[in-house]
This record gives structure tokens, C-alpha cells and sequence, in this order.
């Protein structure tokens, strides 16, 4: 599953995404489009943030 598609399922913005884990939105944009890669910090804010949501996913569910 995308990312992208992960955080639409979750009725969330790019904004929503970028605040939780403490970017810009067109950074996170960027990021979340391929353009820039997320840092390992950045990946794991992510992981935790749908974690949280739903317990089985895991890291290759979402980056990989």
C-alpha cells in the first residue's frame, strides 16, 4: 500500500501528514510524490503515526 493511498483511506491531508511529523506541506508533497526521499526519522514518524491506527501494518506496507 502506498503512502498516499494510506493516508486517503484515513481521510487525511498532505497538511495533516506534514504536521504530525513536523514538515511543510509542499515539502511533504515533495516528499510523499517521490521527489525527495523520506529520512529514516521521517519514516518511522510515519510508521508510528498509522501504527497507531492499524496494528498490523508494518514499514514495507507503507515505504516499500
Amino acid at each position: 500500500m502506498k503512502l498516499s493511498d494510506l493516508r486517503t483511506r484515513y481521510k487525511l491531508t498532505q497538511q495533516d501528514m506534514a504536521k504530525a511529523i513536523g514538515l511543510s506541506q509542499p515539502l511533504y508533497a515533495m516528499k510523499e510524490g517521490g521527489k525527495r526521499k523520506f529520512t529514516p526519522d521521517e519514516m518511522t514518524k510515519i510508521f508510528t503515526f498509522f501504527k497507531k491506527r492499524n496494528a498490523k501494518l508494518n514499514m514495507q506496507d507503507i515505504f516499500f
